[in-house]
């Protein structure tokens, strides 16, 4: 590939990338279809990154309306013609290619890639190469025994049975087999669809074999190993020359440490930003410095094993409550939650928090905050809420996903939609940087089922009222 090449391909991928990943602007778009009107030679370059594309995202388990839509985005905003223009670039085999790959989804089949390998590098995000490793470009196939190493950024690699991992610098990574990587540094995040269920992470500590989830791992340059659940069930193993027993199961809002002894420990905090995310799941950052730096409770450490999850980005309609469940905050009606509470950072607790009365909860504050508590309606008001926060009388809803108690419960999208439980905002100033110890809750005497308390904070001006908030945007 010539340079004048080169740079036409790198940039119509850029701009093709940013359309599918949504962060592309109205110029961009005119830029993208411009470009792709100037010549035959743009068309096939755009035609063959589109078409790359396409058959990723339907491996990955891609619906076919978001598909859809985000490659109806691209290729221009005059008339909507990406389309149009797709199929005028697609020539050939191109387009037979195409047409095949639309008949074999459409009749439920599973398509294995024509290229060698057995992944692809999808995203290069501000990499800055490892000195001695190979440099890779975005769209590369991948196969065992490839090497990703890098000193910073950002790299995402879609294996093909439609397991999307992506992979925070520094670190060194291997692709083992179709279902198999190998990490000895870094922070992994890796989803997995129905098609990828037994794909295995292996560290120089331990193997995470995956049961059909959303999980991730971070192997230090000191030899620590971290593994956090965020949706569905692994397996989790130490090596051979950790001496391990046979294979943990963790779940959903579960977290290990393994150290360097093979000696397992329990991680009891994770901020929502510690792990990369997938361009399309990722959460806009807050403008401003973490308020909630820790939280820790009084379970006995060979007794517990779920985290407790900051999210630094803003609590907002349809915000998961709890690690271990689906259930969502929302405002009780379409007017959605009180203002005070949009956009500040919170705290997912693991609801079964709240069957442990005796339990003691310690927030570390980074300075001045107002501390918020949401209590169910239908629980006793502790003495340690009643006599330290005062009730702002202002109320927020949890709509209750399914569960074993009721599995014909579903979330719904919206400020108002299907609230089963109300919550009152309790509040409490906070004048200085330090911990607040809060405690549980009880059991009501009477039906229905109750749910742990949320914790929320805002961070306080110099006169006591509340500052200007986090924003996403």
């Amino acid at each position: 590939m010539n340079d004048r090449d080169e740079t036409l391909f790198e940039r119509i991928h850029d701009l093709a990338a940013r359309c599918l990943e949504g962060t592309a602007s109205a110029k961009d778009r005119e830029a993208l279809d411009a470009l792709v009107r100037s010549s035959a030679e743009a068309r096939a370059v755009y035609a063959a990154y589109m078409d790359e594309t396409t058959l990723l995202r339907w491996q990955s388990d891609a619906p076919d309306s978001e598909l859809l839509r985000d490659l109806g985005a691209c290729g221009g905003v005059a008339g909507g013609s990406g389309w149009r223009l797709m199929l005028a670039a697609m020539t050939g085999a191109v387009l037979a290619a195409t047409l095949l790959l639309a008949l074999t989804i459409g009749q439920g089949g599973w398509l294995r890639p024509v290229a060698k390998g057995v992944a692809t590098l999808t995203r290069l995000d501000g990499v800055r190469w490892a000195a001695g490793c190979g440099r890779w470009q975005e769209l590369s196939r991948l196969g065992p025994g490839d090497l990703i190493c890098f000193e910073a950024g950002e790299v995402e690699v879609i294996f093909d049975h439609g397991v999307e991992v992506v992979i925070g610098g520094p670190a060194h990574f291997e692709v083992l087999a179709p279902d198999r990587a190998f990490s000895s540094l870094g922070r992994i995040a890796a989803r997995v669809g129905k098609h990828g269920e037994g794909f295995t992470l292996e560290t120089p500590m331990a193997k995470v074999v995956d049961l059909g989830t959303e999980f991730a791992v971070e192997v230090t340059p000191g030899g620590l190993t971290d593994v956090a659940v965020f949706e569905g069930l692994v397996d989790l193993s130490l090596n051979a020359a950790a001496a391990g027993a046979g294979p943990r199961r963790l779940s959903s809002g579960e977290a290990l440490r393994i150290d360097a002894s093979g000696r397992l420990d329990r991680l009891m905090t994770i901020p929502s930003d510690r792990f990369p995310h997938a361009p399309r799941s990722r959460p806009a950052a807050a403008r401003r410095e973490p308020l909630i730096v820790d939280v820790r409770d009084n379970s006995p450490a060979d007794a517990a094993t779920k985290f407790y999850q900051i999210v630094r980005t803003g609590l907002e309609e349809d915000a998961r409550a709890y690690v271990d469940r689906k259930h969502e905050w929302n405002g009780l009606d379409e007017s959605g939650m009180p203002e005070f509470l949009r956009g500040i950072e919170y705290v997912m607790p693991f609801n079964d928090d709240k069957h442990d009365p005796s339990l003691r909860l310690s927030i570390q504050l980074a300075g001045p905050a107002m501390l918020y508590v949401m209590l169910s309606d239908t629980v006793p008001v502790p003495a340690w809420l009643r006599e330290t926060f005062t009730d702002t009388g202002e109320d927020i809803g949890l709509d209750e996903a399914r569960n074993r108690f009721i599995p014909s419960r579903r979330a719904a999208k919206g400020a108002g939609q299907s609230v089963d439980t109300t919550f009152s905002v309790w509040q409490r100033p906070v004048g200085q940087a330090g911990v607040v110890e809060l405690g549980g809750i009880e059991r009501p005497e009477t039906p229905p089922g109750f749910n742990m308390y949320g914790i929320a904070a805002a961070p306080l001006a110099d006169d006591g009222s509340v500052a200007g908030k986090a924003t996403n945007d």
